[in-house]
């Protein structure tokens, strides 16, 4: 990707819909796998990164069932040395399958493509989560699609 390195490769006004889907693995043997949908508006102008991961269904490895409860994006911000790389909080519960998820932590990501085409983004490596009262190994992924 050499969008960064591209004069006007990176719009400064307006903004930027992404849709997708995030994946998220939790359990130090993958106990449990979410998938749900990703949307994320970049404001270029003011560099503000926000979205919603809503949708939400999990497999336990016994059970399929979905999940109430949205992961808000939040606090993005570009990286000055690398402008389509940027970071971003996570915060959101999630009930399902007998289980209570409480998610809070920070994540990187990157924009794809020149013209921008997408984004791909994941929780930081270490990150726990609490489920059920008990922190557990986690890490999601999000993978979207400009719809600019």
């Amino acid at each position: 990707n050499t969008a960064y390195l591209e004069d006007g490769a990176i719009p400064n006004t307006g903004t930027g819909r992404f849709e997708g889907y995030a994946g998220m693995v939790i359990g130090a043997d993958a106990d449990l796998v979410l998938l749900g949908d990703a949307e994320i508006t970049i404001n270029w102008l003011t560099e503000d990164i926000d979205g919603t991961i809503d949708k939400v269904f999990g497999d336990d490895g016994s059970t399929v069932e979905d999940y109430t409860g949205s992961v808000t994006l939040s606090n993005g911000d570009f990286l000055g040395n690398q402008p389509n790389a940027f970071t971003f909080d996570y915060a959101g519960s999630l009930d399902g399958q007998g289980n209570e998820i409480t998610l809070d932590g920070s994540g990187s990501g990157i924009l794809k493509g020149t013209p921008i085409r997408g984004l791909l983004a994941a929780s930081d490596g270490g990150e726990t989560e609490i489920v059920n009262g008990v922190a557990q190994d986690f890490l999601m992924s999000i993978a979207a699609i400009n719809l600019d």
